[in-house]
Order: structure tokens, then sequence, then C-alpha cells
């Protein structure tokens, strides 16, 4: 969750592509590819949370 980006959501079809992993290694944050073939995925939110996202949660987020 923590290397998620906006362009990540899909607001049209409310999923979620995962494809990064966050890492913290000698005192940095490193962005990754996922361990596995597998952890590459698509999760699909409901219509409340992708309206949270949207909506909420980045205009709070936006300064």
């Amino acid at each position: 969750m923590l290397a998620l980006q906006w362009e990540d959501i899909d607001f049209g079809r409310n999923e979620i592509h995962i494809s990064r992993t966050l890492s913290h290694m000698h005192s940095k944050n490193i962005v990754t590819t996922p361990k596995s073939i597998n952890s590459n995925r698509h999760v699909t939110i409901n219509a409340k949370l992708a309206e949270i996202l949207k909506f909420e949660w980045r205009v709070s987020k936006s300064y």
C-alpha cells in the first residue's frame, strides 16, 4: 500500500493495480517490483472507497 501512486487507481473500473512494493533499507525507502509474479494484481474496490479516495482523501492530501 505504501508504494501506491494515483495512476495505480482506475476509478472507471474501481480497481487498484498493485505493481510495486516499498522497502526500508539502510535508512532509505526503496520502491521495487514485487517478489513474485502473482504479487502483481488488480484489487477491486467498492464505489464508496473509490469516492473517498477521489473526493476526500486526495483533496485533503493536496498541499
